[in-house]
């Protein structure tokens, strides 16, 4: 009887020992999972950039109809979105980057970077928030000029709110700062 479950032991480490080894190629690949979080905000962040594609054509019909006293502050308020949309979307880069990274090293050194750029694209959101409050001018504007403004307020303080959130999980896997 020892000598079947001897055995049987023999047999199971040995299978233990082939599926260790077929699934040493797979171990950066579940390297990759261990933060789950990053999948949510590439799906956030996707979203998001189809909110920016609808405001850019927008902006860019409003500008093409408007009167030319009006297309400045409506090129403005384009150019101050798409600045900043592009600095959302190299962070979008980044953290793809980071999710596919197939070293320990790798991973730390892009997310690293990456950290640096949350809070640039922090700082930037804020601006452009900022200059958008500006424009409630008090030359007279026409509603719809008004309403894309509005939305693209709103979009930005959504972006800011998700990219606030990812630098806080960041910072409460590594060494870092949370600056409010």
């Amino acid at each position: 009887m020892a000598r079947l479950a001897g055995k049987q032991g023999m047999a199971i480490r040995s299978i233990l020992l082939s599926l260790s080894i077929a699934c040493t190629p797979y171990v950066p690949t579940a390297h990759g999972f261990e933060r789950l979080g990053d999948a949510a905000y590439v799906y956030e962040y996707g979203r998001y950039a189809d909110a920016a594609i609808v405001l850019e054509r927008d902006y860019l019909a409003l500008i093409e109809s408007a009167p030319d006293e009006e297309r400045f502050n409506l090129y403005r308020s384009y150019d101050r979105l798409m600045g900043t949309w592009l600095q959302v979307d190299f962070l979008q880069t980044l953290l793809d980057i980071a999710v596919d990274a197939t070293s320990r090293a790798a991973e730390e050194e892009i997310r690293s970077t990456l950290r640096d750029h949350v809070r640039y694209v922090l700082w930037e959101l804020d601006n452009a928030i900022a200059g958008l409050e500006q424009l409630n001018p008090p030359e007279p504007r026409r509603l719809t000029h008004l309403e894309v403004d509005e939305v693209c307020r709103s979009l930005l303080s959504s972006v800011r709110i998700a990219v606030n959130r990812l630098l806080v999980d960041h910072c409460a896997t590594a060494a870092c700062t949370v600056d409010p």
